[in-house]
Order: structure tokens, then C-alpha cells, then sequence
């Protein structure tokens, strides 16, 4: 619980974000009753625990083993997404869609398409998300991409999806973790490239 208060402390205040319980978002139609930061990390310290709603409307606690960003539109407008690259076959996809070589290190070569942003993952190799700004003119919807593999994907996350941050308890007993490939501030998003704007209005 220490380590979610402290994380709480660090988000920017303007997230919508949602507490969770191995990765599932707690509480009744949770899209419409977003928390911010400060609300999440006060009912923590008071109680351990955190309110949210149920069917009937009414509030029930729970005790969150994580927290999740509530991507799209956020309390001072800007406009969250999540890149999700989950396996191998999801990098070579995102090197293959900027026409770039797939040889060598395959994160790596990918990096060189992705402008220096927050980003985490689960702790499993070639699984991770890198957060991004869009222009607040649209509803971005998700996109899912397929690979070569079917079981691995590359997903563009926007209106609605859920990210799991840092430093949430996975559900096989791990905790999330930054990459800080970059060394930047945790929680700084990067404005996204044009690639990324172009695969979204395709």
C-alpha cells in the first residue's frame, strides 16, 4: 500500500485513473467515475482502502492492489494513449509499419520510432506500453493491429481502455515497472509522432 500512496504522490494531478485488483478496474461503470490522484491517495492513508460504486449506485469499499490510467480525454483535456506492444511479433510490426529493418536488438530498432516517453511493462520480455499525447480534437479509438503471431499484437489504446502503471501487483505476483529506456521523468507523455497519427486515421 506504501509503495501505491508514494506513486500517487508522483502522477500528474489532471489523470483520470482507476483502482484496480490484478489488473480487473473495480467498481460499477468505473469509465464514469474517475479518480484523480489526490482523491485515490486520500481515501488510502485515511483508510487503506478506496470507495467505489456498484450496481444499485451505492458505495462499497475495496482494497486496491493497483492502480490503472483511464486512457482518452483526461481532467484538463489532454488526450491520452497507450502504445501496447505485446511479444516480439508487436515490435517487428511497429518496425514494419515505419518501413524500417527488423534485424538486430528488435526493441531497440523500435525505439528509434518512438520519441522519448513514459513507458512500462509486466515484467515479461517484449510486453510493454509507451504513453502518448494526441491532439484533443477527436475520440481516438483503439486499434488492434495483428502480427504474424496470433498470439501477439500491436494495439493502438485510446477512449476508455485501461493501462495498469506502475507499480501495481501483477496477477502471477510480479509488480509493474518503468522501462526508463530514456531516463525521463516516469510520468512525462511525448507528443505522438505523425506515424502514429497516420495509422490511427487509416
Amino acid at each position: 500500500m506504501t509503495s501505491l500512496i508514494e506513486a500517487l504522490e508522483a502522477i500528474p494531478w489532471y489523470w483520470k485513473l482507476a483502482p484496480t485488483i490484478h489488473k480487473l478496474s473495480q467498481g460499477y461503470n468505473w469509465q464514469q467515475f474517475p479518480f484523480s490522484a489526490v482523491e485515490l491517495k486520500s481515501q488510502l492513508i485515511r483508510k487503506g482502502k478506496v470507495a467505489v460504486f456498484n450496481k444499485k449506485g451505492k458505495r462499497y469499499e475495496i482494497q486496491p492492489t493497483g492502480i490503472a490510467l483511464i486512457l482518452g480525454k483526461q481532467f484538463n483535456d489532454e488526450f491520452l494513449i497507450t502504445i501496447d506492444c505485446d511479444g516480439k511479433a508487436a515490435y517487428h510490426k511497429l518496425i514494419e509499419i515505419n518501413r524500417g529493418e527488423c534485424r538486430g536488438n528488435m526493441i531497440e530498432v523500435a525505439h528509434d520510432y518512438l520519441p522519448p516517453t513514459a513507458a512500462w511493462t509486466s515484467g515479461k520480455r517484449y510486453r510493454a506500453q509507451y504513453l502518448y499525447k494526441l491532439p484533443n480534437t477527436q475520440k481516438w479509438r483503439s486499434q488492434i493491429i495483428k502480427t504474424s503471431n496470433s498470439g501477439e499484437m500491436l494495439e493502438f489504446r485510446g477512449t476508455n481502455m485501461l493501462s495498469v502503471i506502475p507499480p501495481s501487483l501483477h496477477p502471477e505476483g510480479r509488480r509493474y515497472q518503468f522501462l526508463n529506456h530514456w531516463k525521463i521523468n516516469n510520468f512525462h507523455a511525448a507528443n505522438a509522432p505523425e506515424w502514429i497519427i497516420n495509422q490511427y486515421s487509416s
